[in-house]
């Protein structure tokens, strides 16, 4: 009886062993699995950006060379060519510094600015607290809304200064960015096929912020004036702050 009852044991010992070996290996494989379907998404917003951003940025560093404004078409190129060293760079982790993220971005706008020659200023506030240095983000996780910001928002106002602003705070343990621009908002640009590209970008978004923190929360908030006149667009990403990561 005794016998038995060891023989028992081991072999639920043996089958407990072998289910949680089985699970931890599984588990692995589909967190694998899952990763690389956020790095595959994170290729695809990078091999969105490229081939539209490439075409503009070229066109604009030919004009300033038929302008004979050598020295700008320099200036240009040389930035061009390190935001896309910082792209193709960045899109291979799963994420970054802030300060990467934001030197990137930077970089960005600047290009954006030079090709629509000055006519919207770019801003960015960080908290009293926040080390970029430290803080990780997901790389490119702001570039869509910026582009979105940048191109249906700002580049349909027609009168005033053009802003865009990048608001970075914290508040119990979650990273909160803001995104404003004082544009013409989102109902002006309703159009289904704008709808669709920008829909597209934005559930890319989402979709990563959430694969790293389920309580992650992406909102959009439709400025108006005291008239209910629209001034522009907000959107909000809130996520777990996270430091000294492994990347």
């Amino acid at each position: 009886m005794t016998k038995g009852f060891l023989i028992l044991g081991f072999i639920l010992i043996v089958a407990t062993f072998i289910y949680w070996t089985f699970n931890y290996i599984l588990q692995r494989r589909m967190s694998s699995f899952a990763k690389q379907v956020m790095l595959s998404d994170l290729r695809a917003i990078r091999a969105q950006m490229n081939p539209h951003f490439i075409f503009n940025s070229l066109n604009s560093i030919n004009r300033y060379i038929l302008k004979n404004e050598t020295d700008i078409a320099s200036d240009y190129l040389g930035r061009f060519a390190k935001l896309m060293r910082l792209v193709l760079d960045n899109s291979n982790h799963e994420r970054i510094t802030l300060a990467t993220e934001l030197e990137a971005l930077q970089i960005y706008v600047e290009l954006e600015q030079l090709r629509f020659e000055h006519t919207f200023v770019y801003e960015v506030s960080i908290e009293a607290g926040i080390q970029p240095e430290k803080v990780l983000v997901q790389p490119l996780i702001f570039q869509p809304i910026l582009e979105n910001a940048i191109w249906h928002g700002l580049m349909h106002k027609e009168e005033g200064m053009r802003k865009l602003n990048l608001n970075i705070s914290e508040d119990n343990g979650k990273l909160i960015c803001e995104i404003r621009d004082n544009g013409v908002g989102r109902e002006a640009t309703a159009t289904e096929k704008k709808l669709k590209k920008k829909s597209y970008g934005i559930n890319l978004v989402r979709d990563r912020l959430v694969f790293l923190d389920i309580n992650a929360e992406l909102s959009f908030i439709d400025l108006k004036d005291s008239r209910e006149i629209s001034v522009g667009t907000a959107v909000i990403l809130k996520f777990k702050k996270t430091e000294d990561y492994t990347i």
